[in-house]
């Protein structure tokens, strides 16, 4: 039952923490994608132009005039907060812009007016008036000026009320609501995101098998040279440095690299027909819009999986020979090796069970990390998966696709994490012990 209730309370903190993540790649990518505009692009019949709000509700100061929000983001929009959070009304600082449109219509200076329209605080709206040109001044002018003097040098006070922060609720009337509304009615996009997801699962899937495989077995062997070298059952300690060596270079190279070392080699008939052993570059869009789940995209993605797998795989040896010889060195291998038992016996039997619990933590972790990282190898390969399709929505500021992209990878993360936290009790029976059972333990000694 306690196990039953653990599992339900940590598939609904997954839940929260995919939703969280939603908002925040929303709000993340709203705040870097809308630009600000400047004075040179700004008109004055933009200035009070209406876009709803961002989402259902906001977080406002007090003194903050909710006609603001439906505003586009500008330096008129950030004086008007400026100024509002120095006791002014969003009346007053209409009648700033009206009486500035007025001064410019009777022939003002025009460089002077404009740097007024966007000083951003009370003190350049002074600075600026006490430097404005009031040559030739004529009577109707004189009177918008003196206006101006008064409510610019208006004496104001903010009311404690106005730090207060507020919650207002927009509705459906918000952009994340439209965008929402326009992504689940287009089942074109729809399809498009999970054909594109069923490509770069596959490559990844393909590309985990072959990183814990190659890496694995690598990390192995390169222990049991250490361990013959160690023993002088071979005096080769250049094959050993070899290793090593050949290990950190593989896992420095970065797949760009490769590909671009061995494409020519293993796609096309330059080097030696021999070894034309893959498929080409693009020759996927000759395949006539065969799905990824088929032995002939199957056969096309297995050269850029293993392209990606290569400096995985040396990592992941380099994790695991780490975490195996940190384990030789302790003192219960010197007993197991006075008592008889053989190196090999010593490493399968013990060290790599010992190991393959942060190594699991770790697989686990990877496989987000490659459906996340396959935008390099799938532009090289033409590949529409995830990665492609996320330059490509870029490109098009395609906001509400990489917000689910992003989730998408998001929640494959938090969904491995939850994998990895209930196969590490199976593989280390110390972590089934309940934190209330060492506390009754504790207790009874």
């Amino acid at each position: 039952m306690k196990i039953a209730v653990g599992y339900v309370s940590r598939f609904a903190l997954l839940i929260i923490q995919s939703a969280f993540i939603v908002l925040l790649v929303y709000f993340l990518i709203i705040s870097i994608s809308r630009p600000v505009q400047d004075e040179s692009e700004l008109m004055v019949s933009d200035l009070f132009k209406p876009e709803a709000p961002a989402f259902y509700f906001s977080v406002l100061p007090g003194y903050y005039d909710l006609r603001l929000v439906n505003m586009t983001i500008s330096p008129v929009k950030t004086q008007a907060i400026n100024l509002m959070g120095r006791g002014w009304t969003y009346e007053e600082w209409v009648k700033l812009h009206s009486l500035i449109t007025l001064l410019e219509a009777s022939g003002g200076n025009l460089s002077q007016l404009q740097s007024m329209r966007y000083a951003s605080t009370v003190g350049q709206l002074m600075h600026l008036y006490n430097e404005y040109d009031y040559i030739d001044v004529e009577a109707a002018t004189g009177i918008y000026l003196k206006t101006l003097r008064t409510l610019i040098y208006k004496d104001r006070s903010l009311p404690f009320t106005g730090y207060v922060p507020t919650l207002h609720w927009w509705g459906v009337n918000n952009q994340f609501h439209q965008m929402w509304h326009q992504f689940t009615s287009n089942v074109r996009e729809r399809n498009t995101i999970g054909e594109a997801f069923g490509w770069s699962f596959i490559l990844a899937m393909i590309t985990f098998f072959l990183v814990n495989l190659f890496g694995t077995l690598w990390a192995i062997w390169w222990m049991q040279q250490k361990i013959a070298w160690q023993n002088n059952v071979r005096n080769k300690k250049w094959v050993l440095n070899s290793v090593t060596f050949g290990t950190n270079l593989v896992y420095i190279m970065p797949v760009f690299g490769l590909a671009t070392l061995l494409i020519p080699i293993f796609t096309t008939d330059d080097i030696s027909p021999l070894f034309h052993w893959f498929p080409g570059v693009g020759s996927f869009l000759l395949q006539g819009g065969n799905g990824p789940f088929n032995f002939s995209s199957f056969y096309y993605l297995f050269f850029p999986a293993l392209l990606m797998s290569l400096p995985l795989s040396a990592g992941l040896a380099i994790r695991w020979h780490a975490g195996m010889e940190k384990e030789w060195h302790k003192p219960f291998v010197q007993s197991l090796l006075a008592r008889g038992f053989s190196s090999k016996q010593i490493l399968f039997g013990h060290i790599l069970r010992i190991v393959a619990l942060p190594m699991t933590i770790y697989a686990a972790m990877l496989l987000p990390a490659l459906i996340a990282g396959t935008l390099i190898i799938e532009n090289i390969f033409a590949i529409p998966g995830l990665g492609r399709l996320t330059f490509q929505s870029i490109q098009r500021q395609d906001i509400f696709t990489i917000i689910v992209i992003t989730w998408i990878v998001a929640l494959i993360c938090l969904v491995s994490n939850f994998v990895a936290g209930i196969l590490s009790p199976i593989i280390d029976p110390r972590l089934r012990i309940t934190r209330a059972e060492l506390n009754s333990n504790q207790a009874s000694v």
